[in-house]
């Protein structure tokens, strides 16, 4: 699947030469951010597993062991992508600068300007707006998430719904990061998904599945946006 080879190809490409140094702190920042995901996840476990469930009739007492499993999935996915929205917004501007730096790399342009802090100072603001303007186009159908998986039996397919919300989310995520560096907008970056649905769908999906094997999921974000970043340049080839 082209989206997965994408995501691979990003993996190979945040290893290399001239491109380690911009994947340094959003792999220290993955590191805190899933840990503190991890520890409110187990210390709030049994809580959040309650409330998802509810009270049951003591005669459909039974069901909470058909239940357990479906409901503990959809906590654990709630809890990560919560952590992850948090720790893009806040790794944004270097996201953006790894995202500049893999596009020159795989188009052969030979333009690099050396990473300052003084760069970084002003892309800040501009970075984080734009991390609100995919929180705001997250937001309504994270409500709707929220609402099937409080609501009685309609949130027996939470999970699944929490998935393909996932998958599509991370696509817009990280593919957003050189859509914005080239000055494309996000409606129209968004429109160019929706061109290449699948592939999209199966580079956010192997993101997402890869976000819970341990170690490795620390690496999955700054692979991402490389990744992303890969399939926004085949997506405008022939505009570059």
């Amino acid at each position: 699947m082209l989206g997965t080879q994408q995501f691979f190809q990003g993996l190979q490409l945040i290893s290399q030469p001239g491109l380690r140094k911009f994947v340094v702190f959003p792999l220290l920042l993955n590191i805190c951010v899933f840990t503190a995901a991890l520890i409110l996840l187990f210390s709030q476990f049994g809580a959040l597993i309650g409330w998802l469930i509810g009270d049951l009739p003591s005669w459909l007492s039974w069901l909470e062991y058909l239940l357990w499993p479906f409901f503990a999935i959809t906590a654990l996915l709630l809890v990560f992508f919560t952590f992850s929205i948090i720790g893009n917004i806040i790794a944004s501007p270097f996201h953006g600068f790894l995202a500049e730096a893999v596009e020159k790399k795989i188009t052969n342009n030979q333009n690099e300007e050396d990473f300052s802090w003084q760069q970084l100072a002003v892309v800040v603001p501009k970075a984080i707006g734009r991390e609100l303007r995919k929180l705001l186009y997250y937001l309504p159908w994270l409500a709707i998430l929220l609402l099937i998986t409080i609501t009685p039996v309609l949130n027996i397919i939470a999970p699944f719904a929490w998935f393909a919300y996932s998958t599509w989310m991370l696509s817009v995520q990280y593919v957003d990061y050189a859509a914005d560096n080239n000055g494309v907008g996000f409606k129209e970056m968004i429109e160019q998904l929706k061109q290449s649905r699948t592939n999209a769908l199966t580079f956010g999906g192997t993101v997402y599945l890869l976000m819970f094997i341990p170690f490795v999921n620390f690496l999955v974000i700054p692979a991402a946006v490389a990744g992303g970043t890969v399939m926004w340049v085949e997506l405008n080839r022939k505009k570059i």
